[in-house]
């Protein structure tokens, strides 16, 4: 057979498998669309830097004032990377969250493209699309793309990365793959910071390669300048876009990321976080018992077996990503632990594979795995598709919309509210908005609200202020209700 009519056969199987794929991974873009979205407001001051791109602003003029006195508030801006790509979308259809939701799910759908090759660089077709399936169609991931997050997209340049650095052969100097893979290192870190496990991932297995290498200095000089190249590219794709062509005040953001970290108790918060993320874990795999044992005690199998006998650069991105995830004392779910769960199928299959079973065996197993959890996500599926118009509690829903609208048509453009979503609140109003003060000292508070010139105060059923609620309460004679709904009090200064 010739060397052609090999290729083009080659290139037949590839585009069949291409079509499977799309045709297979393509419902995800269309289940789950709704038109409304949960109150937390990461997403609002995403939108608003995104409209500041395309309406050539800076990024800080955001209309949400920080408050130091709530660290996770005290943060101005978020990095570029997840804006730029949102910002097609604002162009088109500004605040439209259908629009949006849309989007995130056109990525999830070509994650399935990602999820594929990387598996199917380690494993054959038929696992790498089974393993691809119970990724994809996982209710909690299915339930957490309506989410206007980063979280998908960098799990998509996350595992690009660690694909891409897989298949580059460091020995080599090769200056066109050593940009893109610092590129696609850079776009990672600008999505998420915690990106730069990557970035640290790849440098730390070259410093491995370079010191214990033993084929000749000609080799070991290729390492070096590799990791030059790779990081100098991927720093200066970070520093091009988050500095200089759209400037933030991300540096706030890794402080605030900084301060958060106890280390005088770091061994209590990764032993609560550990075991937070594996109650984490077993929920999202599946409701039966012996289905969680069988995936955790392949995956602890798995991960033992790579880390005695070839520990390499996978093992380091996920040890380290694990250990910086475990040590932040807040948990929130899929959103950190997504780019994690592909390498966690991934070391769950290699404990498969430790069993004494032949090849056609192992591949009976994963396969019957998948058909039993996919029927298992059926019904969760199914309620989610079911109850994807349902009203939710948020920016979108009715009540909501009736303050926003009050506030935009009777008061002042240069009026400033104190709200608990304050980011969702001057995005939808485009005014001043703030946060109360985490300080249980009231008289600290109100100097603060002084200070910045507060001219009302926003009370939500829905997002209870505690704080908010009890220093009104002490200052009701300062303050008058000017209008309310069933879910919202307004409140001005007198």
């Amino acid at each position: 057979m010739s060397a052609l009519n090999i290729f083009n056969r080659l290139k037949h199987v590839t585009n069949i498998k291409f079509v499977i794929i799309s045709i297979v991974f393509l419902p995800v873009i269309f289940i789950n669309i709704t038109k409304y979205h949960l109150w937390g407001d990461d997403f609002a001051l995403y939108i608003m830097q995104a409209k500041n791109i395309i309406e050539d602003r800076p990024q800080i003029e955001t209309n949400f004032i920080c408050n130091e006195q709530t660290p996770v508030y005290s943060i101005k801006t978020l990095p570029i990377g997840f804006p730029m790509l949102l910002s097609v979308i604002y162009l088109f259809f500004k605040t439209n969250i259908t629009a949006y939701i849309y989007y995130i799910s056109l990525f999830t759908f070509l994650l399935s493209f990602v999820l594929y090759k990387f598996y199917n660089f380690h494993f054959n077709s038929i696992i790498a699309f089974c393993l691809s399936c119970l990724i994809i169609y996982n209710p909690s991931l299915i339930e957490f793309k309506t989410n206007i997050l980063p979280d998908i997209p960098f799990t998509l340049f996350f595992l690009l990365s660690i694909l891409y650095y897989q298949k580059l052969n460091t020995e080599k100097f090769n200056y066109k793959k050593n940009l893109i893979l610092g590129f696609l290192l850079g776009f990672s870190i600008l999505l998420r910071v915690i990106g730069l496990v990557l970035l640290l991932s790849v440098l730390f297995d070259l410093s491995i390669k370079f010191l214990f290498h033993k084929n000749g200095k000609e080799n070991r000089k290729n390492i070096l300048y590799n990791s030059v190249i790779i990081s100098i590219t991927a720093l200066f794709v970070y520093s091009l876009f988050n500095y200089f062509i759209f400037p933030t005040k991300t540096e706030l953001l890794v402080y605030y990321y900084y301060s958060t970290f106890d280390f005088y108790n770091l061994k209590l918060i990764i032993a609560n976080s550990a075991k937070y993320y594996l109650n984490f874990l077993q929920d999202i795999f599946s409701e039966y018992i012996f289905i969680r044992a069988f995936i955790l005690i392949a995956f602890a199998i798995g991960l033992f077996k790579n880390i005695i006998t070839k520990i390499g650069f996978l093992e380091y991105v996920f040890i380290i990503y694990l250990l910086v995830i475990f040590a932040f004392p807040f948990h929130y779910g899929m959103r950190y632990f997504l780019p994690a769960l592909p390498i966690i199928f991934y070391y769950v299959v290699i404990g498969i594979k430790t069993i004494n079973f032949t090849k056609i065996e192992k591949i009976f197993v994963l396969s019957l795995l998948t058909i039993i959890m996919l029927f298992v996500y059926k019904n969760s599926i199914y309620g989610i598709i079911k109850n994807q118009n349902e009203v939710r509690e948020g920016p979108q829903e009715i009540y909501s919309q009736d303050v926003f609208n009050y506030i935009i048509n009777n008061t002042s453009p240069n009026a400033l509210f104190v709200f608990a979503k304050p980011r969702a609140l001057a995005l939808y109003t485009r005014r001043k908005s703030m946060i109360i003060g985490e300080t249980q000292n009231l008289s600290k508070i109100d100097r603060k609200f002084k200070e910045v010139g507060v001219n009302y105060f926003l009370i939500s059923t829905e997002n209870e202020d505690k704080k908010l609620e009890t220093y009104l309460e002490k200052n009701k004679k300062d303050v008058k209700i000017v209008w309310q709904n069933q879910k919202f009090k307004l409140y001005k200064k007198i």
